[in-house]
């Protein structure tokens, strides 16, 4: 189902993606993968707080995972939460390693 789920969202299907990465979730609550993949779908959805709850969650588990805090920054901006995006920002940013689109990002916020 995770593999589905990622599948509809490369095609730009986000209902789909979120259909079947539920699934899986509701398979397996903890399941890494859907967590990304349902917070993924949620967040272009335009449900940013489920987003924020599924990519939180993924992060605990996979918390180098430079998509997930992309995805968890921008979802805490189009809400509105400056301080939690700069916060999911911060290891991207902070390093010799930082890609230039993640600074200019994190300049936005500010």
């Amino acid at each position: 189902l995770a593999v589905r789920a990622h599948a509809a969202l490369v095609a730009s299907d986000p209902k789909s993606a979120l259909e079947l990465a539920l699934s899986a979730l509701a398979k397996s609550p903890k399941l890494p993968s859907a967590q990304l993949l349902a917070g993924a779908a949620h967040y272009e959805l335009g449900s940013t707080e489920q987003a924020i709850g599924l990519l939180s969650a993924y992060l605990v588990s996979e918390p180098h995972s430079k998509i997930a805090r992309r995805k968890l920054a921008s979802a805490f901006s189009k809400s509105g939460q400056l301080r939690p995006a700069i916060e999911a920002m911060g290891p991207l940013v902070s390093g010799d390693s930082a890609e230039a689109s993640d600074l200019k990002f994190a300049a936005r916020l500010y």
